[in-house]
């Protein structure tokens, strides 16, 4: 029986990339999409797609059941059109409660892809893993 990997941002273009390399590696893919998101590449996939947001773990909490990996690569860009608070929820708050739900569901391993737009502004490049956060 193949390991069930949970993906959010599968929609998206690294998180589709991501979804499409699992499908080939015979990993079962199980991906968290909003209402209003394309879902035709995951569902070309055969990938099971949960309907839901980040913002509500009530949404997806029970899927995390049997799953051995999560991949977070969903995030809000930050853009002028976007809210901070909406970002903070999101990017912040959306992570957090997929951990909790994660840990709580006893998965495995959690992998979150970030960027390097958490450090903000580097005065003195090049920045390396322990320079200040400051988004």
């Amino acid at each position: 029986m193949a390991d069930i990997v949970f993906v959010t941002g599968g929609t998206g273009f690294t998180g589709g990339y991501l979804c499409r390399h699992l499908v080939k590696r015979g990993y079962k893919v199980r991906a968290l999409a909003r209402a209003t998101s394309n879902t035709t590449l995951l569902e070309s996939l055969g990938a099971e797609i949960v309907y839901g947001d980040l913002s509500d773990p009530d949404s997806y909490r029970h899927n995390l059941k049997g799953v051995k990996t999560v991949y977070h690569i969903a995030a809000l860009y930050r853009s002028e059109s976007v809210p901070r608070k909406l970002f903070w929820e999101v990017n912040l708050e959306g992570t957090r409660n997929l951990l909790e739900a994660a840990a709580a569901a006893g998965v495995d391993r959690f992998v979150h892809c970030s960027t390097v737009g958490v450090q903000g502004e580097i005065k003195n490049p090049p920045a390396t893993e322990d320079y200040p956060y400051n988004p």
